[in-house]
């Protein structure tokens, strides 16, 4: 059964809603374009071209790019790489082009274009198995081309128009699928995980990679040949996890509010702390190894002796979870993220709060530059914000395109179903240094946020977490801790 993600599906629909192309549509493809993903093709010169969330959108101006319907003469082409087709619906292991082609097309919601309805033809593009998928609304007419580019890695080169005039535009469409090759962006992919990726965090030396799941596992890997060297295997869920200044030891952080100290040499756990009432989201060790951070649901970060688990600062202040944690290269500063729209630094001998940084959402990750200078955030309407570390000022803001957003048109289908449909495999992609769940909720943080898939899942979550905030929730949580012990779980 295939599901597609709200986010990416409607931002996809949408696009098939408007893009007038009048006088140039029949213009030969002689521009080069080049995206971040490893996605490469060519388009007609004075074509405006705009790339986001691993999809490609394409018009004859800026004013075409940002119309709201199609007009007679006009056409538009959408271009979705392989990592855009995985975000967009969920693709059986098992599933042929033509059910790809098929499941994107419905998961448009599109009036008219269900199974039934829809009849792919195998095709040949540029030597690549393809498929051609034509289809038709009451807002226009629509062409797809799904090219197979090898390993499963399938691209789609989608066109929409007015009704009536496919045939007129097809030759255009056709002529930049032509163009389209894909190369893999990635140093290695990195396969073992049964559940989401939520965090991962390279190993000093960069050798080896940490990833936590919700396979209840953190796996370590060796980057060079991708192998698994061992999996520490928890009672619960994963979502933190970052690597001790040595290298020879992982800390980690579960949804039963545990802390764990890890050998990864031998796989043993040297330490567990009852650390939180909530979800441990991330964990931090300060450069010289002797202090560990741990910030959480619970709204609370706390500092711990990283050998023996002693508490030794409580952080208050924030007024939602938190999703990260952080020192300062010096060990004088830490800083954390939360839901709460706040970035806070602190004073991380005394707990004092130095200042707050204010943004428009919920924050998802603070670091501190090398030289402890800047301080870069990142939060969830997908911009990232640099800040002077000694005063808190902005210092700049980079803001992810918003082109998107103004296209206006049909109703994409979603539900619950699809976060538990994606939940297949938990694949990790990386680029060199910069590494992704696909499956997880990070890409270099996973996919799930630029979907709109935050860690809190559904409704029933919200309600847990209301509960567990109470004497109640909080017995119940006790209880589950006790519960894993007994099962031969950590804590």
């Amino acid at each position: 059964m295939f599901r597609m993600t709200r986010a990416v599906a409607l931002l996809i629909a949408l696009a098939l809603a408007a893009t007038p192309l009048v006088g140039l549509a029949q213009e030969p493809p002689t521009e080069p374009f080049t995206t971040s993903d490893g996605l490469s093709f060519s388009y007609p010169a004075g074509w405006v071209v705009s790339e986001q969330y691993g999809v490609v959108l394409l018009a004859n101006d800026e004013t075409t790019m940002e119309s709201d319907n199609i007009p007679p003469g006009g056409i538009g082409v959408i271009i979705v790489g392989p990592q855009g087709v995985r975000a967009t619906i969920y693709v059986p292991d098992d599933a042929s082009l033509m059910e790809v082609s098929i499941a994107m097309v419905e998961g448009f919601g599109i009036s008219g274009a269900d199974a039934e309805s829809l009849v792919p033809a195998a095709t040949t593009i540029a030597g690549r198995p393809a498929v051609r998928l034509e289809f038709g609304s009451e807002e226009g007419d629509g062409l797809l081309f799904a090219m197979d580019h090898g390993d499963g890695e399938v691209v789609m080169v989608i066109a929409a128009c007015a009704p009536g005039e496919i045939g007129r535009f097809e030759p255009t469409a056709l002529a930049i699928a032509e163009t389209v090759t894909y190369a893999p962006p990635w140093h290695a992919v990195l396969q073992g995980h049964t559940d989401w990726v939520h965090n991962v965090a390279f190993s000093p030396d960069g050798t080896q990679l940490a990833s936590a799941s919700d396979d209840s596992t953190v796996r370590v890997w060796d980057v060079a040949s991708g192998a698994e060297l061992i999996a520490l295997v928890h009672s619960t869920s994963v979502m933190g996890v970052a690597f001790h200044p040595d290298g020879t030891r992982v800390a980690s952080g579960d949804t039963l509010g545990l802390v764990h100290v890890w050998d990864v040499a031998s796989g043993t756990e040297a330490l567990s702390i009852e650390a939180h009432t909530d979800y441990v989201r991330g964990v931090a060790f300060d450069t010289a190894g002797t202090r560990l951070a741990s910030g959480s649901d619970d709204d609370l970060a706390k500092v711990w002796d990283a050998a023996t688990g002693a508490l030794l600062l409580t952080l208050e202040g924030h007024t939602d979870w938190i999703n990260s944690v952080a020192f300062s290269a010096d060990g004088e500063r830490l800083i954390t993220a939360s839901d709460d729209a706040t970035a806070l630094v602190w004073d991380a001998t005394t707990g004092a709060q130095l200042f707050a940084l204010e943004h428009p959402s919920s924050v998802k990750s603070a670091v501190f530059s090398p030289d402890g200078a800047l301080i870069a955030t990142g939060d969830t309407n997908g911009d990232v914000h640099v800040w002077d570390a000694a005063t808190g000022d902005a210092v700049a803001e980079l803001q992810r395109a918003r082109r998107l957003g103004a296209w206006g048109g049909l109703q994409s289908r979603w539900d619950a179903d699809c976060l538990r449909q994606r939940r297949r495999r938990g694949a990790l992609v990386g680029a060199g240094r910069h590494v992704a769940g696909t499956h997880g909720l990070r890409w270099a943080h996973g996919l799930g946020a630029r979907c709109g898939l935050q860690p809190r899942r559904d409704a029933d979550r919200l309600l847990q977490r209301r509960q567990e905030r109470d004497p109640v929730g909080r017995a119940t949580l006790g209880a589950a801790r006790a519960s894993a012990a007994l099962r031969g779980g950590q804590g």
